[in-house]
This record gives C-alpha cells, sequence and structure tokens, in this order.
C-alpha cells in the first residue's frame, strides 16, 4: 500500500466533513478543558460555508461566520483565572456542542520526543506519586500520534483529564511534575497541551515552508533524500522477515516495519498532524525536551531549533512566547564512538537562547548512564517550573544553576568564572575538570572554589589554553551546584572540533 493513501484519505474526508459539516469544534476543546487566562481566548473549529456560529461561555457570548472554506475562529474577552468549572457552549445552524467543567488558567504546550512522552507511571518510584495526584485543577489532554503529508485542522485526542490517582499515570511525566510544582506556587488551574512523539527530529516538527527558508534546508533535504532512496529496499527486507516470523508461527518479535514516506521521519509531518490542529489555542508557554535525535546531525541542530521557535511563536500569533527547553541528559550512547557527540549537541541546544524569552534547564546530573529515558522526572519538573516561576511569573527566586561567564589563564592555573553563582559548592567524588595545552590533550584537573570562580591546575599540564567541566556525552565527577542546588551546564573554554570516532 501506497504509505502517503492514508494521508489523502484523511484529507478527503476532511474536506467531505466540511462540506456536509455540523459545527466541530477544534479538537483541543472537550469536557474539563482549561481556557488561558490574561489574553483575548480563541475558540475554533469548522462547520459549513457561511454558516453562523455563536459561542457562550460565562457569561460572554460572540457570533462569527463561518469562511469559504468551512473554517471559524471567534475570541472570547480576555478571562482572569477561575477554577470554578462551568460550560462552554458552542452553536451552529442545525446542532450544539457544549464541553462540561471548563476552567480558566494557565495551559503550557508540552512538546518533543520521548523524555517528554514517558509517563508518570514510568518515573522514579511512580506509585506514591499516583495515589497523591489528585487534583482537579491540573489537567491534561494528548495528542495521538499522527504524521500526515498536509496540514491538518483536526486530530485524534486522548481529552483533558484531571489529575487523580486513576489518570495521572498516563500524563507526561516531565509536564506533570512541572505543573504540579507551578500549581502550587500560582494556585491556578495548569494545563498540560501534550504534543510529543518519541525518536522524531526538530525539522518534523517545522513546516514546510520554514524547513525551505531555514539555512539548514540543504542538510535536511539530503538526510530525508537518503531516507527516501533506500526505503524500497528497507521495505522489501521488512517484507521477507515479515512472511519468515508468520512461516515460524510468530515465534519471537514481530519485524518492525521501517521508517519512510508517512511516518514520524518525514520532515513536516508531525507539524502537520499534531501541531497544526492546536493553532491557535491560547497557550501560556512552550515546554520542549528534544535533541536526541539530531544529535548524529547536531551541527545543523542550532538553526533549526531556532527555526521552529520562530515558527511556532508566529503561528500561534500570541507573541514571543515563553519557550523553556531541557538540555541533554548525561547518557551512555552506544553509537557516539567518540564519547563527545552530546556534549556539541548541548551547545547546538543553547543556541535558541539567541531567540527572545527563551531560557533552559541542565538534567546533567540526573541522568541515567544505562537509561536514555532517566527516571528522575520530578526533579526535571521541578527545574522547569522553577524557569517558568521567575521568568514567566516574575518571582525573585534561583531558577538557574552556575552559568560559565568565562576562563582566564595565568601560568599553570586557569580560573574559571560563573554567575547565579551564590554559594558554589562540589558534590562528594572525583574532579570533573580538566585542562589541556597547546597540544589540544586534556588531563583530569583539580578544582577549587574561591567566591564565584573556580581556580583549576593540573601537574600535567604547566601551560594551558583551555579548560573544560563534564564536556562529555556522558560525564561523571563532582557536580558543581550553587546555593539552590542546581548544577552547572557542561562548559568548554575552546572551540576545537570533536575528535575522529574511536576504532
Amino acid at each position: 500500500m501506497n504509505p502517503r493513501i492514508p494521508a489523502l484519505l484523511a484529507l478527503a474526508a476532511t474536506f467531505l466533513c466540511t462540506l456536509n459539516a455540523e459545527v466541530t469544534p477544534g479538537s483541543f476543546f472537550t469536557d474539563n478543558a482549561v481556557l488561558q487566562r490574561g489574553k483575548p481566548v480563541a475558540i475554533f473549529g469548522t462547520a459549513a460555508p457561511g454558516e453562523k456560529v455563536t459561542v457562550s461561555f460565562k457569561g460572554q457570548s460572540a457570533e462569527t461566520l463561518t469562511a469559504d472554506n468551512g473554517k471559524w475562529l471567534l475570541l472570547l474577552e480576555s478571562m482572569p483565572a477561575d477554577a470554578q468549572g462551568a460550560a462552554l457552549s458552542i452553536k451552529g445552524k442545525d446542532n450544539a456542542v457544549e464541553f462540561k467543567n471548563v476552567v480558566v488558567g494557565d495551559v503550557w504546550l508540552c512538546g518533543g520526543q520521548s523524555n517528554m512522552t514517558w509517563p508518570v507511571r514510568s518515573a522514579l518510584n511512580p506509585q506514591a506519586d499516583i495515589d497523591a495526584s489528585a487534583n482537579p485543577l491540573i489537567r491534561h489532554i494528548k495528542a495521538e500520534l499522527t504524521p500526515v503529508d498536509a496540514p491538518q485542522d483536526s486530530v485524534p485526542v486522548t481529552p483533558w483529564q484531571e489529575a487523580s490517582p486513576e489518570t495521572t499515570a498516563n500524563f507526561t511525566a516531565t509536564g506533570y511534575f512541572f505543573a504540579r510544582a507551578l500549581q502550587k506556587e500560582i494556585g491556578v488551574p495548569v494545563g498540560l497541551l501534550h504534543i510529543s512523539f518519541g525518536g522524531t527530529q526538530v525539522e518534523a516538527w517545522m513546516s514546510e515552508q520554514a524547513i525551505r527558508e531555514n539555512p539548514q534546508h540543504d542538510d535536511v533535504q539530503k538526510r530525508w533524500q537518503m531516507t527516501l532512496d533506500s526505503y524500497p529496499a528497507r521495505y522489501k527486507a521488512y517484507e521477507q522477515k515479515l512472511k519468515q516470523w508468520e512461516s515460524s508461527g510468530k515465534r519471537g518479535r514481530m519485524p518492525v516495519k521501517p521508517e519512510g514516506p508517512g511516518t514520524r521521519t518525514q520532515p513536516a509531518s508531525l507539524y502537520n498532524g499534531m501541531l497544526h490542529p492546536a493553532l491557535p489555542y491560547n497557550i501560556a508557554g512552550i515546554l520542549w525536551y528534544q535533541a536526541e535525535a539530531n544529535s548524529p546531525r547536531y551541527h545543523s541542530y542550532g538553526e533549526l531549533i531556532r527555526g521552529m521557535i520562530r515558527l511556532w511563536r508566529a503561528d500561534f500569533k500570541q507573541g514571543d512566547l515563553p519557550f523553556y527547553y531541557v538540555e541533554l541528559a548525561n547518557n551512555k550512547r552506544g553509537t557516539d564512538k567518540t564519547g563527545y557527540q552530546w556534549a556539541y549537541t548541548r551547545e547546538m541546544q543553547r543556541e535558541a537562547l539567541k531567540e527572545p524569552n527563551t531560557a533552559y534547564v541542565t538534567a546533567i546530573d540526573i541522568g541515567e548512564s544505562a537509561n536514555a529515558h532517566f527516571r528522575n522526572k520530578q526533579e526535571l519538573g521541578r527545574r522547569l517550573a522553577l524557569c517558568a516561576l521567575n521568568q514567566y511569573y516574575k518571582k525573585d527566586i534561583e531558577y538557574l544553576g552556575p552559568q560559565y561567564a568565562g576562563a582566564q589563564f595565568n601560568g599553570d592555573k586557569a580560573r574559571v568564572t560563573f554567575t547565579h553563582a551564590d554559594g558554589l559548592y562540589f558534590d562528594k567524588g572525583p574532579d570533573a575538570f580538566e585542562l589541556a595545552g597547546e597540544d589540544q590533550v586534556f588531563h583530569p584537573a583539580h578544582a577549587k572554589i574561591d567566591g564565584a570562580s573556580v581556580i583549576v591546575s593540573s601537574p600535567k599540564v604547566r601551560n594551558p589554553v583551555a579548560v573544560r567541566y563534564f564536556f562529555y556525552t556522558d560525564p561523571s565527577g563532582a557536580v558543581l551546584r550553587n546555593k539552590a542546588g542546581l548544577p552547572a551546564s557542561p562548559l568548554r573554554s575552546d572551540n576545537w572540533p570533536e575528535p575522529a570516532p574511536a576504532r
């Protein structure tokens, strides 16, 4: 079967439904929804062309006519936070839809790949958190995994659910623990609009036009063309393995269908199928955990993620929405023959900071060498909440670990300076700093805290010219922290290229 046929059938179904449409709200409007406070609220969907649509909520009423393509959108006036559930009523010519228990608060979009997908039930010691999770002011909705060829107006969803021992286990763990810490501080409803998909590259979350306009377009196209060129042979091999598996009585694991056209690997496929149907749902900001799948091509990631941020902000039409993301955690990668690939990827992740209203949190100390999906999502969510509380909610709290500010070399020592450096200290363990001379060979070094600086020296490097800390894919050693207990990010003072892969 042509892999494009399902997407074409979906488009045809959407077209036919529009022609004969009853009023249909967007996919992310369901019972228990959270609407965004503090800004005009967009309510949108489809109906017959030219049909009058009326929306009512909490004493407000607004109406509009659908466009020639059957789409409609109207705005309710800005509302303050309100935890009292109410009905959201949407009426057309021949039908009406009513959603119950709708509240007003802050909605955070949770996107990325598997470490955002990872559910609460698979977090660290999850049962106690699940048992204690009853909170009707934390709510979650999730788009189903939907890669398609063209932008869609709807997507299947697991509807909005209140946090409870019966539901929370399946929420995004990163998002839930963010919401739990945040809601405790701000006291208003917090909604999680969840659209992640494991194993995905950033270009899958960008529109075709945004990819064409990105400086890394050629890199994306080259990768995708290689996928297309190899797909027929890979699919044939899959069919052969499937026949063998079936003839063996289906013993062992069923062969996996190869990635190709119409799958998550296709550029723009997840923007089309999962992000586009959410536009322009009102949100407070975006939480993002993704970059693992781009790490073999890390050199292109900085411009791609910046392009995605600009695209999403333009499409949501809500200004420079906060964009808070996670720096890749420590993890041993069997495919990384240099041991440095994720260190360089983390540098490219920081390119996102060149966009306004962005911030990142460090997970370098809570990853697991043997587990790409580390379990301590409780601490990760808490750190993201600190970021939001300081940056978005303007709370006077520390939200970052020590940030590298520069290095000075004098004789046989290096002085490494930091911001966010109140109360620096090291965890117990071996020193994690390294020094190198002009030969570019790094040696373990001794590190000593001096105020907001760390003095670094090594008997094997008499005239250091470069210093590094935790600059590996899977670093280990004594973590540098500030008084808030937050860890320093990996750093390097040099700009030397990645070493050749080990044989």
